[in-house]
């Protein structure tokens, strides 16, 4: 499955309460951000990994863009890389999510059709905008 989209992987946060850089944990002897990237790659077109350290994650996308505003949290982040981004259509992925369905990823990509934004509700109704879909702002200007 091919989507004509962006990935965009977030790992600009500062991980303040881990202590440590969660992209760059290890699982099986990967780094948690490598192992998102080697999923979506071959399925995304582009990947580009939002973060203001883009010298550890060069190797892990096609682009890194940092923050507009750096401090400013995930949401800077999505926006910084949507006004970049290739592609109308953007699934953005948190760098701490490390296995992904790439069924359910093609589902919320054909809900964006007629959506500007589809975020998945959890069944106590708290929404997960860290694995949404975005169009972005200003494709095609």
């Amino acid at each position: 499955m091919f989507f004509n989209a962006t990935a965009i992987i977030l790992a600009g946060g500062r991980s303040s309460r881990m202590g440590q850089d969660k992209s760059l944990l290890s699982t099986n002897d990967i780094p948690l951000i490598g192992k998102i990237a080697s999923q979506l790659e071959g399925h995304f077109p582009e990947i580009i990994v939002s973060a203001n350290d883009m010298e550890k994650y060069r190797v892990f996308a096609s682009a890194g863009i940092p923050d507009l505003e750096a401090g400013k949290g995930p949401l800077m982040g999505i926006y910084s890389a949507l006004l970049c981004s290739e592609h109308e259509i953007n699934f953005v992925v948190a760098c701490d999510i490390p296995e992904l369905d790439m069924q359910y990823i093609q589902d919320l990509i054909k809900e964006a059709k007629d959506h500007q934004i589809v975020v998945p509700v959890w069944s106590d109704g708290r929404l997960e905008p860290l694995f949404a879909v975005y169009k972005s702002l200003f494709w095609g200007i």
